[in-house]
């Protein structure tokens, strides 16, 4: 089990940082969500870790393997660990987004099983999804643990429903 870490409320972003594990198959690293402000722009970078961005309302673009993608509610965008991409939420209406940061030995080989590799950039999720509902009981947990339990279970959730 991970322990460590930090809760963190901004102005609008809700988040888990700096978690440490004892798993190196699978561990999560950061979650969190985050109602971006209009034309807020990431890159292009790149980041040391996986990370996945589910898209809760709104709209955007994400730039990756030299395609540009506009992507909205019920899609979800990868970043592969020092891969360089960018994303800008739209100015008009912008993404409301929550993520999950993770890493470990085995994750290509799970992401693979899910049909997923590194030129996979975005995802269709499915509309019965339950990943969303995790995240919301995540952001009310009322203890560290609670909310570290429910950013893991949104990983292992993502995993199963593409894996089967």
């Amino acid at each position: 089990m991970s322990s460590g870490g930090i809760y963190a409320e901004y102005a609008d972003i809700r988040a888990l940082r700096g978690l440490t594990h004892n798993n190196i198959e699978l561990y999560l690293i950061s979650c969190g969500i985050e109602p971006c402000s209009p034309g807020h722009t990431f890159g292009p970078g790149c980041r040391d870790k996986y990370l996945i961005h589910f898209i809760l309302s709104g709209k955007g673009k994400f730039i990756s393997n030299n395609k540009t993608y506009e992507l909205h509610r019920g899609q979800a965008f990868i970043f592969y660990p020092d891969h360089e991409v960018t994303y800008i939420a739209d100015k008009e209406e912008p993404w409301t987004y929550t993520w999950v940061g993770f890493n470990g030995t085995m994750v290509k080989t799970y992401l693979n099983h899910a049909g997923i590799d590194e030129t996979t950039d975005i995802i269709d999720i499915p509309e019965d999804s339950v990943i969303p509902d995790i995240i919301q009981k995540m952001l009310g947990a009322n203890t560290f643990v609670e909310r570290f339990h429910l950013c893991l279970l949104t990983v292992q959730t993502f995993f199963f429903q593409f894996c089967t």
